[in-house]
């Protein structure tokens, strides 16, 4: 599901964890055990997630999908 606004989505409570993917982050998306009930939150490829969704999430609750090379963003 896309939503239109981050901010709405961000207040409404919600079941589950709340896991942000950033270029910013040093654990990768393996690292993570998913639960069912994950909601799974990506920012722009020009902008990310932002400094403030970052802080909200913390360290623990980040992961990276590492790309092959800097000129491909994809894991096809």
């Amino acid at each position: 599901t896309v939503h239109a606004r981050r901010a709405r989505y961000l207040a409404e409570p919600r079941a589950g964890r709340l896991l942000g993917f950033s270029a910013r982050s040093t654990v990768s998306y393996t690292r993570c055990e998913y639960r069912e009930d994950d909601r799974l939150l990506f920012g722009k490829e020009s902008k990310g997630l932002g400094a403030e969704v970052l802080d909200m999430l913390g360290e623990e609750r980040v992961f990276t999908i590492p790309m092959a090379t800097t000129h491909v963003r994809s894991l096809n």
